[in-house]
């Protein structure tokens, strides 16, 4: 599913991400989501074409990624976590029919929250959990 064949989907869209055929991954249990903005942006752009990036050959284009709330808590395919969000590759999201439209002040705050740990991981990724 190309970038330019795929409308992009928007914040607050409803998803199913699919396992890859190829591997158990990324997220094994198939889980249900929301689609959240990524620092304020409806999705972020990176370009698989690459050749440092470890990619099928398929996969060599730019690529829409969207951060998605899962429904429940998940384990990504090594068993960490569990996760309540994930950025995810478009071509693993399946849009379902409904449209989750929570503007509340609490969504807000949660959604500014998470913008700005999304943030501070971004800038400075040496400074995350370091676990054992």
């Amino acid at each position: 599913m190309a970038s330019e064949e795929q409308a992009p989907l928007s914040p607050g869209r409803r998803v199913k991400v699919f396992r890859d055929p190829d591997w158990p991954g990324p997220w094994p249990d198939e889980p249900l989501g929301v689609i959240e903005p990524i620092l304020g942006e409806p999705y972020r752009t990176i370009d698989l074409r690459d050749s440092t990036i470890n990619v099928p050959q398929s996969d060599r284009r730019l690529m829409r990624e969207y951060l998605v709330q899962f429904d429940q808590p998940q384990r990504d395919t090594d068993g960490d976590g569990p996760y309540a969000a994930a950025v995810i590759w478009e071509k693993y999201l399946r849009p379902l029919d409904e449209i989750a439209d929570d503007d509340s002040e609490e969504a807000r705050k949660r959604r500014s929250s998470r913008d700005a740990a999304l943030g501070q991981v971004l800038k400075s990724p040496e400074k995350g959990d370091r676990r054992t």
